[in-house]
């Protein structure tokens, strides 16, 4: 899916500043586990069922898929 968006997502690269890189680059690199729990928590704030879909066990492969593409596209990785 990331890779559909990868020209939006480098020209919104050239906008950021380091630490804000700096920061997407700290998600990028946790636990999935713990990027579901934050999923979560959002779902049961705003109740958005993409959210809760997101947050479940069996998304991981969706996630850490979408993440490495993403992290391929940010950071040449």
């Amino acid at each position: 899916m990331v890779k559909s968006f990868e020209g939006k997502i480098l020209e919104y690269r050239e906008q950021l500043a380091d630490d804000e890189l700096a920061k997407i680059k700290v998600v990028l690199e946790m636990p999935t586990s713990e990027l579901r729990k934050i999923l979560h928590n959002a779902y049961k704030k705003s109740g958005k069922k993409q959210l809760k879909i997101l947050s479940e066990e069996n998304a991981e492969p969706f996630i850490e898929k979408n993440l490495d593409a993403l992290k391929k596209i940010l950071f040449n990785a």
